[in-house]
């Protein structure tokens, strides 16, 4: 909001506040397409509608300038109880008698006459407010109440694509919360995902079901696997929800995997049971520009898009590239050992390898073993189970694992996330080093290979010759992973942020430029 001081009540002048809300007039002006000469050439009522416009938004979200204007008489407050119509001419009245010399506005509408988005707004931070059971919860950024506010509409589909830690499942959780009669089913590609949402879904105490063969779906939130979703059984699940007017989304969890050649089937097959009535959330971490017209001509669907930039100024990133696979244990065995000694309170490792094998073989080099955890395919599910909680709740702070463990997992405090060999490719490494600092904090992204390792990976993984270019590249390794995601990318010089292990060198060698 932008004051005209000269003609408000000195009240006014008061405010802590720079006449753009903290910004500097060319922000202002490219914001708020007003510039100063806008400014000098509006009437006060304009002004005050500014003004009164922006203490609506105050109120509704809890915030106060915590300072008593002249017009907030006990004659306006009375007529609080009154029709909308009523409020707004005792306003006016009041703003006149305040002060005499500032002509009064009059709203150009009702505020019950204005667009539905703002019930919308205020239903979507109810929902946020109980979803967390805290009346001071607000949104991560505009993006995510936009997201929130349109699940909520639910009126067409929705491309999500947020970085790690933006809070993505808040698009499905919220709906869950405030529409208990309806369910929102959500296809997760990732068992470690699916186990991660039911955890964090039950400590939000939402209704939240697992599905199996039994077709439970008496729940608000129902999760099920990629595979499930293609069977018999679970469609008849969908058909039945649908047909009673239970299903409110069919949301696809980091859905740039189901555009790989592993689940594409289980997208396909999925998409088959959906009636034209069923909106569809897509929400991932990591979905370049060029897979968004894939995604349309896979689901038939042209979602609207809402994006943000997906890089992570508080990570740093750093490579140590040994010439042989006994050079690189050793130079994980030292790394680990010393990341382990220094590991505090409720901060946690990830450690992530390509091969299975590769599990046992790190963790010979590990002096303190009974603080380590594995998960990877070949262990059964409650074992899993077990590895996980134990990993959570800090038994064991340092987990190793294969990239089931990956996409989407919540924890908000590791602090070091380090690739064993490398990754299977770009996208899955932007996603298993967006593990790292999801509270926000500094954390660490390391990574410690051989010039061989990429030779040595399974042919039956995801081409590992799409990661290791962008390993060796000269470029900033930042910049290149966003440009990935992104179709472009920031310098780490250029987010004045730690810099990568590229960037170090660069700025070594005084190539700032590279």
């Amino acid at each position: 909001m932008r004051v005209h001081c000269q003609a408000l009540p000195d009240v006014l002048k008061l405010l802590p506040i720079h006449e753009q809300a903290a910004h500097s007039s060319k922000v202002g002006n490219a914001l708020y397409g007003r510039s100063d000469a806008d400014v000098l050439a509006s009437p006060a009522g304009t002004e005050l509608e500014f003004y009164w416009v922006s203490t609506m938004w105050q109120q509704l979200l809890g915030l106060s300038l915590g300072i008593s204007l002249p017009w907030t008489s006990s004659t306006s407050s009375a007529s609080s109880t009154t029709s909308t119509t009523s409020t707004t001419s005792t306003t006016s009245t009041s703003l006149t008698a305040s002060a005499s010399a500032i002509r009064p506005f009059v709203p150009s509408r009702a505020p019950s006459q204005r667009p539905s988005i703002l019930q919308q707004d205020v239903k979507a931070l109810k929902g946020l407010k109980k979803l967390f059971g805290n009346e001071k919860a607000i949104y991560n950024s505009p993006q995510q109440r936009s997201g929130v506010v349109h699940t909520l509409e639910g009126k067409e589909d929705l491309l999500f694509v947020a970085p790690t830690g933006s809070g993505k499942t808040l698009l499905y959780f919220v709906p869950a919360a405030i529409q208990p009669e309806k369910t929102v089913v959500v296809i997760v590609p990732l068992k470690g995902l699916r186990l991660d949402l039911l955890h964090r879904a039950t400590v939000l105490r939402l209704d939240v079901r697992d599905w199996s063969s039994d077709g439970d779906c008496n729940c608000s939130l129902l999760l099920v696997s990629a595979e499930a979703a293609t069977s018999e059984k679970f469609g008849t699940t969908l058909r039945r929800l649908d047909a009673n007017d239970k299903l409110s989304w069919l949301v696809f969890e980091e859905v740039h995997l189901f555009l790989t050649s592993a689940f594409r089937a289980h997208l396909k097959t999925t998409l088959s049971l959906r009636t034209k009535t069923t909106p569809l959330l897509f929400v991932t971490a990591t979905l370049p520009l060029h897979l968004e017209q894939e995604l349309r001509e896979a689901t038939h669907s042209n979602p609207r898009v809402i994006r943000l930039p997906t890089t992570r100024p508080n990570l740093s990133y750093t490579a140590l590239l040994k010439s042989t696979a006994a050079a690189a244990k050793t130079q994980f065995g030292s790394v680990i050992n010393t990341a382990m000694a220094n590991l505090e309170g409720a901060s946690r490792i990830i450690i992530y390898v390509m091969k299975i094998s590769d599990c046992d073989d790190l963790l010979t080099t590990i002096t303190n073993k009974s603080k380590v955890s594995l998960f990877h395919s070949e262990m059964t599910t409650p074992d899993q189970l077990a590895s996980l909680d134990k990993w959570r709740t800090g038994q064991t702070p340092v987990m190793i694992a294969t990239c089931g463990f990956g996409a989407g997992f919540d924890y908000p405090a590791v602090r070091l996330v380090i690739h064993y060999g490398g990754s299977s490719s770009i996208l899955n490494y932007a996603q298993e080093s967006g593990r790292a600092g999801r509270d926000g904090q500094p954390a660490r992204c390391l990574i410690i290979s051989h010039t061989q390792y990429h030779l040595s990976v399974p042919s039956n993984l995801d081409n590992p010759n799409t990661f290791w270019p962008l390993l060796t590249s000269s470029q900033c390794f930042r910049a290149a992973l966003q440009h990935e995601v992104d179709g472009q990318g920031d310098t780490c010089v250029g987010l004045a942020c730690e810099p990568c292990f590229r960037c170090v060198e660069a700025l070594d060698q005084g190539d700032l430029f590279h």
